[in-house]
């Protein structure tokens, strides 16, 4: 990528000598270019000044180096040149030729990508997005990963597109996210095609609507298999899945199995060598027997060393484990503990699960004001289980057994937010019921509560919104009154195993209503509803009166 740097004739001379020292630095993932001294390529004669048998030698001279590569460096870097603030700041970021100093290689990529250098725009978005010298600030970081994206930057076009991902910044944006990831992407960059391969195998993020416009598992396939392809494990992993269930590919069972072990592989060299990140996707794939024996016992010990050493997700799946009691004994204490750590971390998971177990009493003192608390904070980072549960707790139509005051308004706000960004059909059954009863500064409307009803009734599983309806036609609400639609209804949820349903199916027969009137089929109803005191009740009534 061309580096946008004009040198003058005036200075080309220095910049001989200059470069020639610099160029002598070894920087990590981005080498200036030279060749390294150790180079069997480099003929002898030109390095006699390496041959010690000393080590420590070697790295005395290479520090003399450094040092005086420093000096020239920082000489041209108080000039106003580009390049020179640029390497000046990555000495500083490394410790070369001087103490590591975060502060004063912030300030030299500031001044270096001010004039517009581009690999220092994006070293600075990544300065500030990390608070490595500077105070944390995703703005700053958005700011500058834009101007680097730009000019072409493919890194930077990655993390543009991560931040509008995640509204770090800048306001969430699905669309210009997937326009910087297919941008990276088209450049090789195998983050960026990772990325465009998870929106399109998943679908975008935000209203089913959206994730439907994304969702296309070709695509998702093409983009995973580049990124697999150039050693990326996390891909390797997930093409390793769609061969093995056949989606959008063949079906083969042998590619699957050898993409799983080149991930695992490579997560378990990573593992090895301390990495967090490896041993948690490690764990992962021995927990889901990903391509492996399926392994709760060394699951839990992988993610035992990634959670101490702080990573969030790994503290989540730990206490996760302890939880469930797989491959560790079953401790709720320990699990709310793990929980504790993730939760106070930021991780929305962790604060939903903290947030149940404060709830529940499980390996807490139960209190269900902390349950809130958690559940809010997963809540108002976009967690639906946390939304659900919240809502469930304010709805007074809801979870009876809590002691926080009951609001129908926030019940009424949780619940939206939950089908603004899934499909939960109890989600959508209440808001029905909320407009059927007129409760939480809601207005009765019995024309939107049917319509609500029919998008949970929509989903093959639901059992109340299918019921609700036939109690809409029964009572003539918001529509005509229809027994004939009712008894339909009634009769699907009832197979459905809704004893309501069958409850209300005996008193149709009972009553005669769109039906017959026959006590003997209302009977064979109500002792289908038998769980149902008022179904007991009916049965008792008919047989006071002989009917």
């Amino acid at each position: 990528m061309n580096d946008n740097i004009h040198l003058s004739n005036q200075r080309f001379l220095f910049y001989q000598r200059y470069l020639f020292i610099v160029l002598l630095i070894t920087f990590n993932n981005t080498s200036c270019g030279c060749k390294n001294p150790s180079d069997k390529s480099v003929k002898p004669a030109k390095i006699k000044a390496t041959k010690y048998s000393s080590e420590d030698t070697n790295q005395n001279l290479q520090n003399d180096k450094d040092k005086e590569a420093f000096e020239q460096c920082q000489k041209e870097a108080e000039r106003g040149d580009i390049l020179a603030q640029y390497n000046l700041a990555r000495m500083w970021e490394e410790g070369r030729g001087v103490d590591k100093n975060y502060k004063k290689a912030a300030e030299w990529y500031q001044k270096a990508a001010s004039q517009g250098y581009v690999k220092a725009q994006f070293n600075l978005g990544l300065v500030y997005q990390k608070g490595l010298g500077v105070s944390q600030n995703h703005q700053e970081a958005f700011k500058w990963y834009q101007k680097a994206a730009e000019q072409g930057q493919e890194k930077a076009q990655t993390n543009l597109g991560w931040m509008y991902q995640n509204g770090l910044g800048v306001s969430q944006n699905h669309q210009e996210a997937f326009k910087w990831y297919q941008k990276a992407a088209e450049q090789e960059d195998v983050k960026a095609q990772y990325q465009l391969g998870l929106i399109h195998l998943q679908g975008g993020h935000g209203t089913p609507n959206e994730k439907d416009k994304y969702k296309n598992g070709q695509e998702a396939f093409k983009w995973l298999k580049k990124a697999a392809d150039q050693g990326y494990a996390n891909a390797q992993k997930l093409v390793g899945w769609m061969y093995e269930a056949g989606y959008e590919v063949s079906q083969n069972k042998q590619e699957a199995s050898g993409w799983y072990q080149r991930a695992f592989e490579s997560y378990h060299k990573e593992a090895e060598q301390g990495g967090m990140v490896a041993q948690y996707n490690l764990a992962q794939m021995l927990e889901e027997g990903s391509g492996v024996d399926k392994d709760y016992k060394k699951a839990a010990e992988w993610y035992q060393k990634a959670a101490e050493q702080g990573y969030v997700k790994a503290q989540d799946a730990f206490g996760w484990l302890y939880e469930k009691g797989l491959g560790v004994i079953k401790d709720y204490k320990k699990a709310a503990e793990w929980y504790q750590k993730a939760a106070e971390q930021g991780y929305a998971g962790a604060q939903y699960s903290l947030g149940c177990m404060f709830h529940y009493g499980n390996g807490v003192t139960r209190n269900d004001e902390k349950a809130t608390k958690w559940l809010q904070k997963a809540a108002n980072q976009g967690n639906a289980k946390a939304q659900f549960y919240l809502a469930w707790m304010y709805d007074t139509d809801g979870i009876r057994d809590v002691t926080i005051t009951k609001d129908d308004q926030e019940a009424f706000k949780w619940y939206q937010k939950v089908v603004n960004q899934t499909d939960d059909i109890l989600a959508k059954y209440q808001l029905g019921r909320i407009y059927e009863d007129g409760r939480g500064g809601v207005s009765k409307d019995y024309t939107e509560a049917i319509k609500w009803y029919k998008k949970a009734a929509a989903d093959p599983d639901d059992v109340l919104g299918k019921y609700r309806l036939g109690r809409m036609d029964e009572k003539g609400r918001g529509v005509a009154q229809d027994y004939d639609e009712a008894i339909k209804w009634y009769e699907i949820a009832a197979k459905l195993w809704s004893y309501d349903a069958k409850y209300r199916l005996g008193r149709m027969y009972e009553k005669g209503r769109g039906v017959p009137q026959d006590y003997v089929k209302a009977r064979e109803w109500y002792q289908a509803a038998d769980p149902l005191s008022k179904a007991v009740d009916r049965q008792r009534w008919l047989d006071a009166n002989r009917l």
